[in-house]
């Protein structure tokens, strides 16, 4: 069966071409002022170029960082009262595990919880200076 060939286009199609054409017209004159106003506002790179002289122009050298020479040192208060109480010793050497014998002195650090709680616990550990010096390495202080 032939179709006969439709020369006069039906409402529907005609309605159709016309919100194409009004949508065509839209998207192009919201991509012209996207265009006017990329050209006002800077692209990032530029901002972070200008941040960066910025902070580079307004901080100091890192030598400079700091209180001055001779001030005042400021420090928190020592706690009230101290929960529990921790003994940091090596007793053998991690690395060959010899024995390492009795520190010859112990060092105090306070630690205090910083988080509100109902009750701020406070741990006091003495720590055996000579595994801090040395770290868990292979070397460690031989103590007479």
């Amino acid at each position: 069966m032939n179709r006969p060939e439709e020369t006069a286009e039906c409402s529907q199609c005609q309605k159709l071409k016309e919100e194409l054409q009004a949508k065509d017209k839209q998207i192009q004159e919201l991509q012209t002022e996207l265009e006017k106003l990329k050209e006002k506002v800077p692209s990032k790179s530029d901002k972070l170029q200008a941040s960066k002289a910025t902070a580079q122009k307004n901080s100091k050298p890192p030598h400079l960082w700091g209180r001055k020479a001779g001030h005042p040192g400021s420090y928190r208060p020592v706690p009230d009262h101290i929960d529990r109480e921790v003994e940091q010793t090596l007793q053998t050497c991690p690395d060959c595990h010899q024995p390492l014998g009795k520190p010859a002195d112990l060092e105090e650090h306070v630690q205090e919880d910083s988080a509100p709680r109902k009750q701020q616990v406070v741990l006091e550990m003495r720590v055996d200076p000579s595994n801090r010096l040395t770290g868990v390495g292979s070397k460690h202080l031989k103590l007479l």
